[in-house]
């Protein structure tokens, strides 16, 4: 009889066990930082960029293991052009990275990481904003301001980018038991946008490619 009731105890505790040793933990962040375009003839000036994300770490070692994610990123830039004066272009994307991820526990409550890898990215939202002259006069009033949605073509009324994206990121963080402060650059491979360098005059060439940095605050949920 004792022999059953230290069994049954035994198989009552063990899936707490189990989840209390659970490789698998989850995580939300949110944070703030800059972004810009980058290439030949693309480069623009920064602009505020935010992004918010729900994560997972799956740990295939003490010292190693595997990110991803669903992350909200509000990225774009700023570019002074002939035609169109304070152009400002913003996307928000819905990403989703995979990084390998190196941990170096410090002691029991401290730890930091450093994780890199691919991102892969869809553009849902975001406005293209900006003022065209409409005539020689100095006057603000000659000026016509417009708000585009930035993903679609030109032809539709839209600023012409390209809705999906990719690139590659690199990530530090520390934490501090269940707190993560974070800072991270993303580089965008692939050209978000090819329809306006044929519809601006002074825009020949722009080819741009999105880059980001932000610096994060999240919490490990368990």
């Amino acid at each position: 009889m004792k022999k059953a009731i230290f069994l049954l105890y035994i198989l009552l505790l063990a899936p707490l066990a189990m989840r209390g040793q659970s490789p698998l933990s989850y995580h939300v962040e949110a944070g703030i930082g800059t972004s810009c375009f980058y290439g030949h003839l693309s480069k623009s000036d920064t602009r505020i960029a935010y992004k918010a994300s729900v994560g997972a770490t799956y740990l295939l070692r003490p010292s190693f293991g595997l990110q991803s994610g669903v992350e909200v990123v509000s990225i774009g830039g700023k570019r002074q052009i002939l035609d169109v004066n304070s152009g400002n272009m913003n996307s928000v994307y819905l990403q989703v990275p995979l990084l390998a991820e190196a941990r170096l526990h410090f002691s029991k409550d401290y730890h930091a990481s450093l994780a890199a890898g691919p991102y892969m990215a869809f553009g849902i939202g975001g406005k293209t904003k900006g003022t065209i002259a409409t005539s020689s006069s100095s006057s603000s009033s000659d000026n016509y301001n417009f708000s585009i949605p930035t993903f679609g073509n030109l032809i539709d009324g839209k600023a012409g980018s390209k809705y999906f994206d990719w690139g590659l990121r690199i990530r530090l963080t520390l934490e501090y038991k269940r707190f993560i402060a974070g800072a991270e650059v993303q580089m965008g491979l692939r050209t978000v946008n090819t329809q306006l360098q044929y519809a601006i005059n002074g825009l020949e060439g722009f080819n741009p490619k999105n880059l980001g940095t932000f610096f994060t605050l999240g919490y490990r949920i368990f």
